[in-house]
């Protein structure tokens, strides 16, 4: 088992409430650390963070006051593996609401454990034909190198 981190440039979509919805991990991208996540691996993780009461933290220091939302759901989606959260009455937590909503914060990630195999280029090419994923110039400029590709998450560790 191995340990990434991977983070979105999906976005955060927030509401007047003060809930949201992020994408910590985008399928089928190669991120810069050359791993692809594949759809579904999150399904066996999931059901877990929430029952570990599913803290989304402001940054990775995973500390009691770097806890800024609580997920209310997450599961998959052809985008990726999402979280449906709700920020927390702390200045903290409403300093972050409030980025978010101005557009300074963008970006979700997750620290996470699971299964990993290489693919070459070719493999990779592969892959996304198999999901009718269309890379765009910089995607195919990273495939080059081939990729490790998340098949299976075991725990999430962290979002953030």
């Amino acid at each position: 088992m191995m340990d990434f981190r991977k983070s979105s440039s999906l976005g955060v979509a927030l509401t007047e409430s003060g809930s949201f919805r992020g994408y910590p991990v985008p399928y089928l991208n190669i991120d810069n650390q050359k791993n692809i996540t594949v759809p579904g691996a999150f399904s066996k993780a999931i059901p877990l963070f929430l029952e570990e009461g599913g803290q989304i933290l402001l940054d990775h220091d995973n500390r009691v006051e770097s806890v800024v939302a609580t997920a209310m759901d997450a599961g998959e989606d052809v985008r990726g593996f999402w979280v449906d959260g709700i920020f927390s009455g702390s200045e903290r937590a409403q300093d972050v609401r409030k980025r978010a909503s101005e557009g300074s914060v963008r970006k979700m990630s997750a620290y996470f454990f699971g299964k990993a195999k290489f693919y070459n280029e070719k493999q990779v090419h592969g892959l996304w034909n198999n999901y009718g994923f269309q890379p765009n110039a910089r995607q195919l400029e990273l495939a080059k190198r081939g990729a490790d590709v998340i098949t299976s998450v075991d725990r999430i560790s962290e979002v953030s």
